[in-house]
């Protein structure tokens, strides 16, 4: 997917966000953003300010091979009171490359979601990040489960 090409949820009430399960037996691939600065790759969002506000929706993907590359995105997050969702990634390779990113935040009162990453063989980081962040909340953790190798290249 490239040029700001999304698969996402997200919701504005109470209710609650919708998952993303993608299971893919090849290569997965986002690239960069479109003329306006849409992002390409996968988002999940709460953006509810009621009290009773839903959560993002988690995402889940299973993959041979993760290529988030040219400012492509994985978001789970919230700028509301409801809690941003978690992202699992279960690969083979996972590559980020010029300033590709996987992100669990908030920017508002609810928690940021976890990161867990299951990696078969290799994590290639270049100039990229892969990180959580909450202004006003609690940050998610990250989980790097590999018995393969990681590559971390100013990131």
């Amino acid at each position: 997917m490239a040029k700001g090409a999304q698969i996402g949820t997200a919701t504005f009430g109470t209710g609650q966000g919708g998952r993303i399960n993608l299971k893919v037996t090849n290569d997965v691939s986002f690239k960069g953003i479109d003329k306006i600065g849409f992002h390409s790759g996968i988002f999940t969002m709460s953006q509810s300010k009621a009290n009773n506000a839903g959560n993002a929706g988690s995402i889940v993907l299973k993959t041979g091979n993760l290529h988030i590359t040219e400012k492509a995105k994985i978001n789970a997050g919230t700028d509301g009171l409801g809690n941003g969702g978690d992202v699992n990634i279960d690969a083979q390779n996972i590559n980020l490359i010029n300033e590709g990113t996987i992100t669990a935040f908030s920017d508002g009162k609810g928690n940021a979601g976890q990161i867990a990453l299951t990696i078969e063989k290799q994590l290639q980081i270049q100039n990229s990040r892969i990180e959580t962040s909450a202004k006003s909340a609690n940050g998610g953790n990250i989980a790097v489960n590999t018995l393969g190798y990681l590559y971390l290249i100013d990131s």
